[in-house]
């Protein structure tokens, strides 16, 4: 049962999207007087050096609800586009997400501050557990351009340019939709470091929040706000900033109060959701071709083994066919010993004759036997050696070899290992800029292999 009876009034939802200063801003409005969550996620150095100033259990909370209606954090477009699915949610979930919000801040009768970037995708449950609980929510969305954003982010996450800026619209133009008509102001995060105090008390101001910044607090929130972590900037000159996201979307925000921003940004929610579906289908072409890509590898990479093995195995009976031989040597050896006593005599030369006319037969047909598997051996090894120098040559362009002679591909062999074996032979070509039978024809006292191994090893040498 939930206890409703709560002492907490209003909550101060900081919105924006990852490495925006979201954190900056919570810490900065902590440090003024408002109320921090109990469980705070840990700081990291490197990355949130002064602490992330949100609940470890209420992000949680955010990434299980994402995670169960088939979206996560980074992939927005990976429900078939159905935004309306984060919409919507159960009786279980409002009761959950109600009473971890008063586990986290007890019945303190401040200002909370709930911050997490994830808040900008699950704000429809959110403001339905603060209404339940009679708190009233007031928004702050911190701005970063979103260059430096996705440069951040690109160096945490390691997430593409284009797509952390298709994330920063998702998450930037849902959250303003989702605020219209509520109390909210908007900050950019430059401001924030630039000027601490004052950037703080205009947040106060305009959302008109009873908190008096005493002397104290003035120097805590200046201790805290560090301008050296503003790591990345964005060039003046930037492509990026120049393009649709900033200076229609972005400037669009900052300077919201106009009628005239709002249709700006209604236009531009217009363009993202067709510039969605585009990208839906891009990404869903590449997965199938990661899908397929992967597939043959492993396949590759399973015959490669087999391969490996069956090698192992010419090796081990090699081994034992060279024991055989020095068995039999030995044996050979003790007999022609024991047979000395008769070299003298004639019984004994033609004894003699028989027995060395019979080891030397039985010794050449070992011999044979024991030259034709060292001879496989060999070969296999020289393949591998090839197979390895010309993967590391990054010479030999498997996509163009498979296209150029499309049957390999029913022929369940790896492109550079049918190159090694039959290809050259048959004067196909390993790369675009490579003939075959051109080379191997101009090179004098040309030995046996492929043509694009001796000019590797031709010019290794030089």
């Amino acid at each position: 049962m939930i206890d409703l009876n709560n002492r907490i009034s209003t909550a101060l939802v900081v919105l924006g999207f990852h490495r925006s200063g979201t954190s900056a801003f919570a810490g900065a409005l902590t440090k003024s007087g408002l109320a921090a969550p109990k469980t705070l996620i840990p700081s990291v150095a490197g990355e949130n050096d002064k602490g992330f100033w949100e609940s470890a259990l209420l992000s949680r909370f955010n990434d299980d609800y994402l995670t169960s209606r088939g979206y996560a954090w980074d992939q927005f477009w990976s429900n078939s586009l159905d935004l309306g699915i984060l919409m919507t949610h159960t009786q279980a979930e409002l009761d959950s997400l109600c009473e971890l919000i008063l586990s986290e801040f007890g019945t303190t009768s401040q200002t909370i501050v709930l911050k997490d970037p994830r808040l900008c995708l699950v704000l429809p449950v959110w403001q339905a557990a603060l209404e339940r609980l009679d708190i009233s929510p007031v928004y702050l969305f911190a701005l970063r351009n979103p260059s430096e954003s996705a440069q951040s982010l690109a160096l945490r996450n390691e997430i593409p340019l284009e797509q952390s800026l298709l994330l920063w619209l998702h998450y930037v133009l849902n959250a303003e939709k989702m605020t219209r008509g509520a109390k909210r102001v908007f900050i950019e995060y430059a401001d924030l470091l630039s000027n601490p105090v004052e950037t703080v008390e205009k947040i106060l101001m305009e959302l008109e929040l009873p908190v008096d910044l005493s002397t104290s607090s003035c120097a805590e929130v200046r201790q805290f706000v560090d301008k050296g972590l503003w790591r990345h900037k964005a060039n003046p000159v930037d492509g990026v900033q120049k393009g649709w996201v900033y200076n229609e979307v972005y400037r669009s925000i900052v300077s919201l109060g106009s009628t005239k921003s709002l249709q700006e940004l209604d236009h531009s929610y217009a363009q993202f959701g067709a510039i969605l579906t585009d990208v839906a289908s891009l990404i869903s072409v590449r997965e199938r071709l990661i899908s397929d890509l992967s597939t043959r590898v492993d396949s590759a990479t399973s015959r490669l083994a087999v391969q490996s093995s069956e090698l192992q195995a010419l090796r081990d009976e090699a081994d034992a066919l060279k024991a055989c031989v020095q068995t039999h040597k030995a044996k050979a050896d003790l007999l022609i010993s024991h047979q000395q006593l008769f070299e003298n005599s004639w019984l004994g030369s033609c004894a003699t004759f028989i027995q060395r006319m019979s080891h030397r037969v039985l010794s050449n047909s070992m011999a044979a036997r024991a030259y034709l598997k060292l001879k496989k051996i060999d070969n296999a090894n020289d393949r591998l050696r090839e197979m390895k120098v010309l993967q590391d040559s990054g010479l030999f362009d498997s996509a163009y070899y498979l296209e150029v002679n499309p049957g390999i591909k029913w022929m369940m062999t790896h492109p550079l290992l049918h190159y090694i074996t039959v290809g050259h032979r048959l004067n196909y070509n390993p790369n675009s800029n490579f003939e075959e039978c051109a080379y191997t024809k101009g090179v004098s006292q040309f030995s046996e292999g492929s043509g694009l191994f001796h000019y590797v090893k031709k010019h290794s040498k030089n």
